[in-house]
């Protein structure tokens, strides 16, 4: 029910990590606010509204963590 924004919207499994959740990755606070179809397990996608930026960013490992 929410409009993705770059900078704050996190697509998460939901098993994993509950919608709404701050997630925290390179000490930047993202929401978790969205699911997709390949997002399972310990994965996630942060939300960039750029095709070509995302496609810049590439795919990262980091460690993620899950604030209160």
């Amino acid at each position: 029910g929410v409009v993705a924004e770059e900078g704050r919207t996190v697509a998460v499994d939901p098993e994993v990590i509950p919608l709404g959740s701050i997630v925290i990755i390179d000490g930047h606070e993202y929401i978790a606010e969205d699911i997709g179809g390949a997002i399972k397990g310990n994965r996630l996608d942060v939300f960039i509204d750029s095709h070509q930026a995302a496609l810049n960013a590439g795919v990262v490992q980091a460690e993620v963590y899950i604030g209160g």
